[in-house]
């Protein structure tokens, strides 16, 4: 245990500390032991800054560093700050990056994760597609990272997990069970943790929901992807936000196109309009970040190669292409497999070699 996270979990409970006055703290006392203990009476602020260290004073009185500390350890979260390994390197390298963030759980240790951002009001099409690009993105081996809210990023959530990968929740709450946010979700955050994901959120325990908290929550859900998707939103929205964020941080935006008089398609519409990534499959995901598949799955360049298996779904798929190409439609009709799965079975065999798509959504299986 690094004895200073104690004091710095202590400093982070003040009311009004931000990142920025964390860094000065820092600067000023080497470390936050030694600025617990010094901050009230050596510490020299302007006139502006009186009020903090009121602040400071009283919440010395009422906080035991130790004990809040011990809080945290016994709901197995860790304070992870900018100089331990755990940080991923692909948020430092954003702008005003988190001084420091709570963890609940195992980030991945590559940096081959993806966000997947949509509507809290997804449609059964919105929460289709989510889970579909969550599914076969996770299938590959990239994590899936998205905010833990209804509607689409539930969906890609349980759809990283149904296909055995990982995600990642960033929360604008505190990482308690009772703080979590939306209390629908906090089951979900359970099967996160149990499936090998990870809980992440700057706010200490019992922070609410305030709703500042959001759009500095997706600062980090798009910080910690090397792009981000966008499925079904209304043109005011946070998937928006966090699409202009990863624009600000130099990610990738891609965006699924959806009908002109949907008013969750206006969203993704309007970015496509801008430069976003028009997204209808898999491949255009990974041809955009210019990801090969050996690279981040080996396993699954050997099946390309034709060294490996196909799942149970994925020769059902075969058996029905046997004769004659077919439609996709005609494929979830006869396979009587959900969406998703086909749409994933199908993204695999695409990857593996060992279908084609002829267009117009027909596919046929290859000549060997």
């Amino acid at each position: 245990m690094n004895e200073d996270s104690i004091y710095l979990n202590a400093f982070n409970l003040i009311p009004g500390i931000n990142r920025a006055r964390l860094r000065e703290i820092k600067r000023r006392f080497a470390n936050f032991k030694n600025a617990w203990q010094k901050i009230d009476r050596h510490f020299s602020l302007a006139d502006k800054d009186a009020d903090f260290l009121d602040k400071v004073r009283e919440a010395k009185s009422k906080i035991d560093p130790e004990k809040e500390f011990a809080n945290l350890k016994k709901e197995s979260v860790s304070l992870v700050d900018f100089d331990d390994p755990r940080y991923p390197d692909i948020l430092k390298q954003i702008p005003d990056a988190p001084f420091c963030f709570y963890l609940k759980g195992k980030l991945p240790a590559d940096s081959y994760t993806f966000a997947i951002v949509g509507t809290r009001n997804a449609t059964s099409y919105g929460k289709q597609v989510a889970e579909f690009f969550a599914s076969a993105l996770a299938r590959l081996g990239i994590t899936i990272v998205s905010g833990l809210a209804l509607g689409v990023d539930a969906e890609a959530h349980k759809g990283a997990m149904a296909a055995n990968g990982k995600t990642v929740a960033v929360l604008g709450t505190g990482l308690d069970d009772s703080s979590i946010y939306p209390p629908q979700n906090r089951q979900l955050a359970k099967e996160i943790i149990e499936t090998g994901g990870a809980l992440v959120s700057e706010y200490p325990f019992g922070s609410q929901p305030e709703q500042y908290h959001f759009p500095e929550r997706n600062r980090i859900i798009s910080g910690l992807s090397l792009g981000v998707l966008v499925i079904e939103a209304p043109e005011k929205s946070g998937a928006l936000i966090t699409a202009n964020l990863a624009l600000e941080q130099g990610r990738e935006v891609f965006a699924v196109p959806g009908g002109i008089f949907s008013k969750n398609s206006s969203g993704p519409n309007g970015l496509i309009k801008k430069g976003a990534k028009l997204t209808t499959s898999v491949s255009d995901i990974l041809e955009e970040l210019n990801l090969e598949i050996d690279v981040i799955n080996p396993e699954i360049g050997k099946a390309e190669a034709g060294a490996a298996d196909v799942s149970s779904e994925e020769k059902q798929i075969l058996n029905l292409l046997e004769a004659e190409p077919q439609n996709l439609d005609k494929i979830i009709q006869k396979s009587k497999m959900r969406p998703a799965d086909v749409m994933s079975a199908i993204t695999m065999l695409e990857i593996k070699g060992i279908i084609k798509n002829l267009g117009g959504n027909n596919y046929a299986k290859r000549k060997s």
